[in-house]
């Protein structure tokens, strides 16, 4: 079902799938543009039977299912264009209707249509046999309008207030701009009528709605008409009209009218929480006495609304109103969350302004930004300020200050450390008294104590619970907690990928102190794991913000800088970093907490400070983060095997996820050097490139070791090519035994010593074979990794005593595999039905067919299965892409990709086939019947019958030429 207004290019896209299936025929396509007179079921019946030949049928729903049945085992499609003639209830949409209940297996059915008609499909779409196709997918997108921009020969702005909507673009594009009102007006607006008119200038003017709230700012029952085009619609309802629609002049409503209209629909997007929506109406009128009160309901205890939000509120309002109560709490609430130190002085104003108001509600959304600030800044005094008079409100029987207070206690407990007693006041709130923002608040204060006391599980579930309840901006602070933690429980592969997008919403808040979390977070986590140049991007976007958060946000930066230099060995430049850190805001103060998160680089690169962390209360998962930061410090004294003998078992990811990876390096080589050599090799392995490099700046035999015993991938994939003369990287490769060698293990990638050495040196004995296998191996290794460290461990060619293993996986390149996978494509755009894509598959793997399989190793008897093989393949996808070139008027590369096949396979009856086919596609007929005659001479020599194909090209042939 296809279904888009006027000019999408349903009608186009019909053609273009019809001719697809043309080029190479699946079925039958029967099209009928549907007109009006069809909502006779009888007449429309009848046209269906005149194009499956059987006009003689009764004109039944039955008959036509019969028609089609009869073309079995062909598949037929009924192709239905203009749909939308049909009226709703019409006998010719019930004759649709019992076509769909009555076609049999071989039957297909594809509407194109202006708007969905109302047909019962469900049973179908659960079966997966319902394949829709809607108006955004129609229209250009940017890719596509500045390639038509290019055909047109015009430039591409010049399009961009079409929308993407190819009758639009081509009326622009061939009759002017100024056309497009008149085309607007002729082709939508005029037949919508006056009343569906005036809907649709409300929505423009709305920007968006449902039924509901067309209806509110009417004031009358309305329903949009769904046939407009360029009106998007989700699954709840909701009308999104494009941007074109705001142009249009004769869809401006008087100004009286429009006030009205816009103060209906704000109040019930109010009701809805759309207040951005809502203020944007508002304030587009001037309507100032219901604009400024949404300031208190967007900064509800609870909420924390998005800082371009309100900067955008507050910018647009006047003065007057930013010195009321709402307004003062609205800047106080931007501070809060850009330059917390700027927060105290409106919000305070705000809380005496609401209690002389007698607003306790607008009071304590005052009260509970300001202790948030406190909170933030680890200001106890402040909150014990706040918290008489939230208890104060609360013993006067407001729930919300209730829950509050013991928000407050479980705020106080955090900045103390005392998980316990966090819990416990979090245990005391009565379920549904808080709000769901605050209840998300609660969620994430559980989740960290949970943590604290080393309940990963219980954590990771809090968090999980906490996110559909927290607001936009609240959402990125649990986001990027439970992030970190499961950093820290060793999830680096699945973590570091969403860096990007967690960092990305928590600067879509505007928040200072969230960005320099994350930012900072990121800067760490990439540093850890050896992705230094992202590392530094992220320090560079935590740092912009670092004017305005809080001591503990400006640990975590320099915690993330210190990250940094020790991926770049410069630990003395780390070391400093931290004790600068350290002498401005000590563990024990009230940014200490910080610390806490990432310790191993304080214990490793500050002594000093070592006695105080090993006695400080932490997670049981930071203990031990800090047992293994032990080991490296006392690896780098010499004294690392007493303490490794008591190390329980190591888990390579649970590793990177607490050390930087040259620490992480530093350890492994301590396992290996303690006898732990399958943790150690894991480890190391797990660590790839950025721990190997640490472990080889170490230069100690146990690191050496280490690294001879691990292999490690290349950094830029190995290209071979085996078809033709086999070439690594586009080199020749110049001694007969290695390329034996090589292209052997290309075709038995596990074998073993003895196989390779009986069919490369059958003539010496086993020790001089053995020998020179060590010899071939060693050139191999050197063309295959030119780079590899002498001593390291090979990846390519992996070995044992008795085996030998090529390794081929991403990292290797090799045209044969390619080949198959162009192949394996083709098959399956075959199978699907999109020749066009086939065919582009079939070219990729004849452009992959160099030539004989090892064609520099011709005596091999090894290889002959493989290269007979190669060219059967080959053929086959030269000959079907001929075919296919030939049908689409391509008869030159046609021509091409046949004589190649010839080339290969001299008796190939489709090649010959291709040949005269784009003989007859340039109109030389008599070329192609001598062609078919030699045809005819080489299956006469091999005793073979003529095909039927090559039959059917050869009466082609003959009757395209005049008697005489």
């Amino acid at each position: 079902m296809i279904t888009a207004g006027a000019g999408h290019g349903k009608t186009t896209l019909l053609a273009q799938a019809v001719a697809e299936n043309r080029l190479a025929p699946r079925g039958d396509d029967v099209w009928l543009a549907v007109e009006a007179g069809d909502a006779d079921a009888t007449r429309f019946a009848t046209d269906l039977l005149v194009a499956l030949e059987a006009p003689n049928a009764v004109p039944t729903a039955a008959a036509v299912a019969d028609a089609v049945w009869r073309h079995a085992p062909t598949e037929v499609c009924l192709v239905l264009d203009d749909v939308q003639h049909l009226p709703a209830g019409s006998p010719g949409r019930d004759l649709i209707a019992a076509l769909l209940e009555q076609l049999p297996a071989n039957g297909h059915l594809l509407i194109a249509s202006r708007i969905a008609p109302p047909l019962s499909y469900a049973r179908l779409a659960g079966q997966g046999a319902v394949l829709r196709i809607d108006e955004l997918e129609l229209r250009f997108d940017d890719d596509e309008l500045a390639a038509f921009a290019a055909a047109r020969d015009i430039p591409t702005p010049q399009l961009l207030r079409t929308a993407g909507w190819p009758a639009m673009a081509e009326l622009v594009a061939t009759a002017g701009a100024d056309l497009v009102g008149d085309f607007l007006w002729e082709e939508v607006l005029e037949p919508l009528g006056p009343e569906q008119r005036n809907v649709l200038a409300v929505l423009s003017d709305l920007g968006g709605g449902d039924d509901e709230l067309l209806s509110a700012a009417l004031d009358r029952p309305v329903q949009f008409d769904t046939t407009v085009p360029l009106i998007s619609v989700d699954a709840d309802g909701w009308y999104e009209p494009h941007a074109l629609w705001h142009t249009v002049a004769g869809l401006d409503l008087p100004e009286g009218e429009r006030v009205e209209i816009r103060r209906r629909a704000a109040r019930v997007l109010v009701t809805r929480g759309r207040l951005d929506a809502a203020f944007t109406l508002l304030a587009g009128v001037e309507l100032w006495s219901e604009a400024a009160p949404l300031f208190k309901i967007a900064c509800h205890p609870g909420r924390r609304p998005a800082a371009s939000l309100l900067r955008s509120w507050l910018a647009s309002c006047p003065d007057v109103e930013l010195l009321g109560p709402s307004g003062q709490l609205a800047t106080g609430v931007l501070s809060a969350l850009t330059a917390p130190e700027l927060a105290a002085a409106p919000l305070r104003n705000a809380i005496a302004a609401f209690r002389e108001d007698g607003d306790a509600d607008g009071e304590l959304s005052a009260i509970s930004h300001l202790g948030n600030v406190a909170w933030w800044q680890r200001d106890l005094g402040v909150l014990a300020e706040l918290s008489p008079r939230i208890s104060e409100l609360a013993a006067a029987g407001n729930p919300t200050a209730g829950g509050l207070e013991a928000i407050g206690r479980a705020l106080v407990f955090n900045i103390m450390g005392d998980n316990a007693g966090l819990l416990a006041a979090l245990d005391t709130i009565e379920p549904g008294v808080l709000d769901p923002r605050w209840e998300a608040v609660g969620g994430w204060l559980r989740g960290l104590a949970l943590l604290g006391l080393g309940d990963e599980q219980g954590a990771f579930a809090s968090f999980e619970a906490a996110l559909p309840l927290a607001d936009e901006a609240f959402r990125v602070t649990v986001s990027g907690t439970w992030w970190t933690s499961r950093w820290g429980f060793g999830n680096v592969e699945a973590i570091v990928p969403e860096a990007a997008a967690l960092l990305a919403a928590a600067e879509a808040t505007g928040i200072a102190q969230e960005i320099a979390f994350v930012a900072a977070s990121d800067a760490r986590a990439c540093a850890h794991i050896g992705e230094l140049n992202r590392a530094r991007s992220y320090l560079v976007r935590a740092q912009k913000v670092a004017a305005h958060v809080a001591p503990a946000a400006l640990v975590h930066i320099v915690l993330a800088e210190a990250a940094i230099a020790i991926g770049e060995a410069d630990d003395e430049h780390a070391a400093a970093l931290l004790r600068a850190a350290l002498a401005e805001y000590p563990l024990v103060s009230a940014a200490g907490s910080a610390w806490f998160t990432d310790t191993c680089m304080t214990y490793v690169l500050v002594p000093e400070e070592r006695p105080a962390l090993e006695v400080a209360t932490v997670p049981p998962r930071m203990r031990w983060a800090q047992e293994l930061a032990a080991i490296v410090a006392a690896g780098r004294e010499g004294s690392a095997r007493d303490r490794i003998a008591t190390l329980s078992p190591v888990d390579p990811p649970r590793v990177r996820g607490v050390l930087p990876a040259p620490f992480a390096a530093e350890f492994a080589v301590a396992l290996d050097d303690a006898g732990r050599v399958a943790e150690a090799t894991a480890l190391l392995a797990a660590l790839g490139e950025s721990g190997r490099v640490h472990a080889r700046r170490l230069s100690t035999p146990a690191a050496k070791a280490l690294l001879a015993a691990v292999p490690a991938a290349p950094a830029v994939a190995v290209r071979i090519q085996a078809f033709g003369v086999l070439r690594v990287d586009g080199l020749a490769v110049d001694r007969v035994r290695v390329r034996e060698l090589l292209g052997y293990l290309l075709l038995h990638p596990v074998t073993t010593r003895a196989a390779v050495t009986a069919l490369l040196w059958p003539d010496l004995d086993d020790r001089a074979a053995a020998n020179n296998l060590r010899v071939a191996l060693s050139h191999l290794l050197r063309l295959l990794e030119p780079e590899r460290t002498e001593g390291e461990a090979a990846y390519f060619v992996q070995q044992s005593a008795s085996e030998l293993r090529l390794v081929v996986d991403d990292a290797l390149d090799v045209d044969v595999d390619a080949f198959d996978a162009a192949l394996r494509a083709a098959a399956t755009a075959e199978d699907h039905g999109s020749p066009s894509v086939a065919l582009e598959h079939y070219l990729a793997a004849s452009e992959l067919y160099g030539g004989e399989l090892l064609a520099d190793l011709p005596d091999v008897a090894w290889a002959d299965l493989e290269r007979e093989r190669g060219r059967t393949r080959f053929v086959a996808a030269a000959v079907r892409a001929g075919e296919l070139l030939a049908a689409s008027n391509d008869p030159d590369r046609a021509e091409q990709l046949a004589q190649r096949a010839r080339a290969v396979d001299e008796w190939s009856e489709p090649a010959y086939g291709v040949l005269a086919s784009a003989a007859l596609a340039r109109g030389d007929r008599a070329a192609a019947l001598r062609i078919i005659e030699r045809c005819h001479e080489m299956l006469d020599e091999l005793g073979v019958e003529v095909s039927d194909g090559t039959a059917r090209l050869a009466r082609r042939a003959r009757a395209a030429i005049p008697a005489g």
